[in-house]
């Protein structure tokens, strides 16, 4: 399959639970089984038992895909692990936008190139694994170049960003602003990602 590739990142995690996310990387697909390298956590191996149900979502390019996978044998080359899995559901696109985005308000500070590398506070809207929406006082333009802190689980995270779309409201002085986040690391991106499945389940917890 093309989206096999070695090299790509996957994260993936046992079928029935939701409180574990794993980040890999495929090594090869071979004979119908993807290889990956056995996941680590907290410097241990996750060992996936032969037989199990694993749900992974592979990232291509910037395309992401998911399917569900049955784990067929656990390989040890001398230093390295790996994790073969066979393919056993359709593989479907996942939309990223509608994916990852996730409401939230948290307080941010941004700085922006354009009014003289001046620094402001916004609140946001929502944030997803490509962007985010916050709303301020502070007039900005399309493609405008800015800097955001963002605070997740006690760790300030430093996110270039763009705007690419602006929203006016009738009913406040405020601005909304759609900004896509560029040449963001997957270390970067993975935080992001984990952090908002984590709210993702907190909340359905409390419904």
């Amino acid at each position: 399959m093309e989206i096999f590739k070695t090299g790509n990142k996957v994260i993936l995690g046992r079928k029935f639970r939701d409180d574990e996310e794993y980040t890999s990387r495929i090594e090869k697909f071979d004979n119908g089984d993807i290889r990956i390298l056995t996941p680590i956590s907290k410097s241990k191996l996750v060992g996936f038992r032969e037989g199990a149900e694993i749900k992974l979502v592979v990232f291509d390019k910037d395309k992401m895909y998911k399917l569900n996978g049955i784990v067929q044998r656990n390989i040890e080359d001398n230093t390295l692990h790996y994790t073969d899995i066979k393919p056993v559901s359709e593989i479907n696109k996942i939309e990223r936008r509608n994916y990852f985005r996730v409401s939230m308000s948290k307080k941010i500070k941004v700085i922006s190139h354009s009014i003289g590398r001046k620094t402001f506070y916004a609140d946001t809207i929502d944030i997803s694994g490509g962007g985010m929406q916050f709303i301020t006082d502070k007039v900005l333009n399309d493609d405008d170049e800015l800097l955001i802190e963002l605070n997740i689980d006690d760790e300030i995270i430093l996110l270039n960003g763009k705007v690419i779309n602006i929203i006016t409201s009738q009913y406040t002085q405020k601005l909304r602003y759609c900004v896509k986040f560029v040449d963001m690391d997957f270390r970067t991106q993975d935080k992001i990602i984990k952090y908002l499945f984590k709210v993702q389940r907190e909340r359905l917890r409390v419904q």
